[in-house]
């Protein structure tokens, strides 16, 4: 006995979910076409230059690293002070190989060129500098070099001397010394940012880029200490134990399994965001460097424009500092916001699609770095120890090249999509109301034939005017 037809809702339900399922397949082909070329261009252009400022930027750090461990040995301060140009300086290396590789994007129009190029890199190191700072350290992107500094620094200290201990390698002490750095390093950065901004040079550009690294990560290092003070504290009072006592209740009521919830929930976390914090940064140091190709911003909220009615009815003298305030935040956080907007508007798919081709990178960097050494430490064991950490260390820096590669082009395909979607939106006819899908015939529901040129509402005898671009031409 043959089955009965489906109900129509039901027809137009399986209608609607197949073509879903086909938009995002076609969405996520399209993407996947926008990586690879995006990908190949990127790499054929910008290559050769990253690899320099990568092997230039390693050799630095290197010495840097020694540096700063023999002075951190004697002082905390001065070590993590040199820890901090040496974090710069990988820092602004990195940064330097994203502005190399955007020029290459094919979402974008074609960079400045010569002084104006110079002055947009400076534009994007500066607006990058902070927001890079705070990412790459939450993430624990600069761990490597703490730990290189911390080895060096312990292995120079005389043990035999008064008062030596680790403390004095890696605790920031919160002193005078400390803050007197950081608030001079702040200060003269606002005074080079107010010449920059008058065009007084490329030195001071740099200048302004070297004391924002400086200050952010002093105060970095001042938080987490200033942090770990305060949970060493809280560690000690009533409530940290009646803590500890309800949560040990909790745990015992679940079965402990909460713990080992919240530590999965972390890692999964940490292994969702990290490509996403890259694709992040990419976008920060491109909009750094050309604000033009921000998305128009929405209106500002109403905190905001209660500010500006503040700041316009106070004196001149307040009103001139309270505006240079405000427009360095206004500076720094205009490209954090536009890249979130671009990034995670561009929709769950092409997020999970960038995040894994990421990944995908990562590995296959991680099984060449470890084919690497194994290849180069096959000799001797004295010649095996160091080529074979020649060979990690040529690893590491193909896999953050290739990291770089893979989010720059990620975010082209991303900015491309987002390009194309207005125009896709505005080729799709619009769909008729309900009631005359459902109740009207065949002939109701096909559109009108384009090729006639008389409204068939028009009277009689009238046709529609015709453009100079409709008419034939007299060739």
């Amino acid at each position: 006995m043959p089955r009965p037809p489906a109900p129509r809702s039901q027809r137009a339900r399986r209608a609607t979910d197949g073509g879903a399922a086909r938009e995002v397949l076609g969405g996520l082909g399209r993407f996947a076409g926008d990586l690879g070329a995006s990908m190949r261009r990127v790499a054929a252009r910008g290559l050769p230059e990253v690899l320099a400022i990568e092997l230039a930027a390693r050799i630095v750090g290197t010495l840097l690293v020694a540096v700063a461990g023999a002075v951190g040995a004697t002082s905390a301060v001065g070590g993590l002070a040199l820890t901090a140009v040496t974090a710069l300086v990988r820092m602004v290396a990195m940064l330097l190989q994203v502005l190399v590789l955007v020029r290459a994007m094919r979402s974008t129009p074609p960079p400045p060129e010569g002084s104006a190029r110079v002055r947009s890199a400076l534009s994007g190191l500066s607006a990058s500098v902070l927001p890079a700072f705070v990412l790459l350290t939450a993430w624990g992107l600069f761990a490597d070099d703490l730990r290189e500094y911390s080895l060096t620094a312990l292995g120079a200290i005389d043990w035999f001397e008064e008062g030596a201990g680790v403390g004095a390698v890696l605790d920031v002490p919160v002193d005078v010394l400390t803050i007197s750095l950081l608030v001079g390093c702040l200060v003269l950065r606002g005074v080079l940012r107010r010449f920059e901004r008058r065009g007084l040079g490329r030195g001071v550009s740099a200048a302004a880029v070297v004391l924002e690294g400086l200050w952010t990560f002093l105060a970095v290092s001042i938080l987490g200490r200033l942090l770990g003070m305060a949970g060493e504290w809280f560690a000690t009072t009533r409530l940290a134990s009646a803590v500890d006592a309800a949560r040990a209740a909790i745990d015992g009521v679940v079965g402990g399994w909460l713990l080992a919830a919240w530590e999965a929930a972390g890692e999964l976390w940490h292994v969702v965001s990290l490509p996403l914090v890259w694709l992040t940064l990419v976008g920060i140091v491109l909009l750094g460097a050309r604000p033009e190709l921000a998305p128009e911003p929405a209106d500002p909220p109403r905190p905001a424009r209660w500010w500006t009615r503040l700041v316009d009815a106070l004196p001149s003298p307040l009103d001139d500092a309270l505006e240079e305030l405000t427009d360095d935040l206004h500076d720094r956080w205009v490209p954090v916001v536009a890249t979130l907007r671009q990034v995670w508007g561009a929709g769950l798919v092409p997020l999970a699609a960038a995040a894994l081709a990421w990944y995908v990178v990562q590995a296959a960097s991680g099984w060449l770095t470890v084919a690497l050494a194994h290849a180069l430490g096959t000799q001797a064991v004295p010649l095996a120890e160091a080529v074979a950490n020649v060979g990690i260390a040529l690893g590491d820096a193909i896999t953050t090249i290739l990291g770089l590669l893979v989010a720059v082009a990620a975010l082209d395909a991303l900015r491309l999509g987002a390009q194309r979607r207005p125009r896709e939106r505005a080729s799709v006819p619009p769909r008729p109301p309900a009631a005359q899908r459902d109740s009207g015939t065949p002939s109701q529901t096909i559109s009108p034939p384009t090729s006639s040129r008389a409204s068939s509402t028009a009277p009689a005898g009238t046709t529609k005017p015709t453009g100079p671009a409709s008419e034939p031409s007299s060739a």
